[in-house]
């Protein structure tokens, strides 16, 4: 095979990989672990987090705050085995595809795309609702109640740390 037939597959391997793979339709963002309160854990006690992106031009005083939706759990025997494996709460919080209404591209998201975006991870087990003290134990696993706790944690570094006190929308 000649050099430019190997280059041509290289090309093509390399463009069916990216169109796969999706990569260059969306936009990913790293997760920002929240550090204002540390009992603002998730189901599991790892710290709760969320994800960021700054607005632009005239919407950098504009925020849209996603919270990311899921099951709940209701019994700590579930919570501690099923729940947290099947939503990945034992691990890390991956990147975040920013696409759809948090997309910043203005023909995906013509209304949002240069709004300032935020999306709270869901890792709680109860919608943002619970803030309890204790905390649960199932086969010497450690669950936590703590949805509310999450949500006021992470408005306050959206409000206090990153600026959504001077919003207008």
């Amino acid at each position: 095979m000649s050099f430019f037939g190997i280059l041509q597959s290289l090309l093509f391997v390399s463009f069916f990989l990216i169109k796969c793979d999706g990569t260059d339709d969306e936009f990913l963002v790293n997760a920002t672990l929240v550090r204002s309160d540390p009992e603002a854990v998730c189901l599991t006690g790892k710290p709760a987090a969320y994800y960021f992106d700054h607005g632009f031009g005239d919407g950098v005083r504009n925020w849209l705050v996603y919270l990311e939706g899921g099951a709940w759990c209701n019994l700590p025997e579930y919570c501690a085995t099923a729940y947290a494996h099947t939503r990945n709460l034992t691990l890390d919080p991956k990147p975040y595809s920013f696409k759809d209404i948090l997309s910043k591209k203005k023909e995906e998201n013509p209304d949002f795309f240069n709004w300032n975006r935020a999306v709270i991870w869901y890792c709680d087990g109860s919608s943002f609702t619970s803030d309890s003290q204790k905390v649960y134990e199932y086969n010497g696993t450690k669950i936590y109640f703590r949805g509310a706790r999450i949500y006021k944690a992470v408005m306050h570094e959206l409000l206090y740390k990153l600026g959504m006190t001077t919003a207008k929308n």
